[in-house]
């Protein structure tokens, strides 16, 4: 027992003696930015030269003067020589500045939300800003500040970015299934719209829940507002589309460019009994003869080789306001022809309130107004195709 006790102590005592090692954790490497002096104490007694771009082991760090480990032999350099790694608080420091001008940017991006400005969101700023988060998170990946300054950094400036943008990821890409929903209708593919729409709205749903049970802040009014109202547009044309929808979407044909003009909103029409009508077509000269094809479906070699079936049309034979003063000269004959067969034939007499009509068009790729004897400003008002 004595002599274990004796081995112990003389064991401590060795270890006493011997020169304090440095963990390995506390060394850093460094290296020299130009050719500098190693001295054996701080700035005297040189011991040798050290070229530019060595690395050295920096044993303790002085504001002049820097012990350093080189090629196992311990001495002194100016500190001014050496670059040093950041420390984790100067990661952090120059992170946050970053962090700083993203938050600028998380700024940015929810004005743009609160404005409703859907079409720069999807365009530019989504795209931009979903670039300049995944980059500033991972340059705190890269850096690596260590784990409290990567919380610190990640609560500061990547959640708060994160959370605008989720808030209305769903409603971007239902904007975006909406713009293609529009793109079906105008090629008259409406059962591929119709699929298109309800994918979107089940996106629009999803955001919803998402918000609540995250507890986001709900969608700016203006935002809201524009997502509904190009949804309802869509939505009523799965059911009946006007003669201007297929106009302004190329499906009407003028048979005299110069007869025709468009009733529109902007140039509205009135009839004999003093209504302001906003869709359809008017007489801009007598005409003999005068004709207008409206394509109620694409070609046979369309991309998806369907037919869109109209059902039945509505419209009304009007005359205008200007021409009550005057009687017409002789009955006007409008007929309705539809490319497989004619549908109807009417008279208008000179004395005939405006005429409301309906007529079935199952099956008719074209619809046919054809007119004789057609004074102008006699107009077709209301034209509405009903699928």
């Amino acid at each position: 027992m004595k002599r274990l006790i004796t081995s112990s102590l003389a064991a401590t005592i060795l270890m006493a003696s011997l020169p304090v090692q440095v963990e390995a954790r506390e060394i850093v490497r460094s290296t020299t930015k130009k050719v500098t002096i190693m001295y054996k104490h701080a700035g005297k007694v040189e011991l040798r030269t050290i070229e530019a771009g060595e690395i050295v082991l920096i044993r303790k760090r002085g504001k002049v003067w820097t012990k350093i480990e080189y090629r196992n032999k311990f001495g002194y350099v100016a500190t001014k020589d050496l670059t040093f790694p950041q420390t984790n608080k100067e990661k952090e420091q120059k992170l946050a500045k970053q962090g700083e001008a993203l938050k600028k940017q998380t700024a940015v991006y929810n004005r743009v939300v609160e404005k409703g400005d859907i079409s720069r969101l999807i365009g530019q700023e989504d795209l931009k800003y979903r670039l300049a988060l995944a980059k500033f998170e991972g340059q705190i990946k890269t850096v690596n500040p260590g784990k409290a300054a990567t919380k610190r950094l990640t609560t500061a400036y990547v959640n708060p970015g994160k959370r605008a943008m989720k808030r209305v990821q769903h409603e971007l890409t239902a904007w975006q299934m909406l713009e293609t929903a529009e793109a079906q209708v105008r090629a008259l593919e409406y059962d591929e719209a119709e699929a298109t729409y309800k994918r979107a709205q089940a996106e629009l749903k999803a955001g919803k829940a998402l918000r609540k049970k995250m507890n986001y802040p709900a969608l700016p009014k203006k935002f809201q507002k524009k997502i509904d109202k190009r949804a309802a547009v869509i939505k009523k044309r799965f059911t009946s589309s006007t003669f201007n929808d297929l106009l302004a979407e190329g499906h009407v044909h003028w048979m005299s460019d110069f007869q025709f003009e468009s009733i529109t909103t902007a140039s509205p029409y009135i009839d004999s009994n003093d209504n302001k009508q906003t869709t359809g077509f008017v007489l801009q000269q007598d005409a003999k003869r005068a004709a207008v094809m409206v394509s109620l479906h694409l070609p046979d070699n369309n991309v998806f080789n369907k037919h869109v079936v109209f059902k039945k049309m509505r419209y009304t034979l009007s005359r205008s306001q200007a021409m009550n003063d005057s009687l017409l000269e002789a009955p006007v004959t409008m007929t309705l022809r539809g490319d497989k067969q004619l549908r109807e034939t009417t008279t208008i007499e000179p004395l005939n309130e405006p005429i409301e009509k309906e007529a079935v068009v199952a099956d008719d790729s074209a619809i046919f107004f054809e007119f004789e004897n057609v004074p102008k400003g006699m107009a077709v008002t209301n034209i509405v195709f009903y699928r």
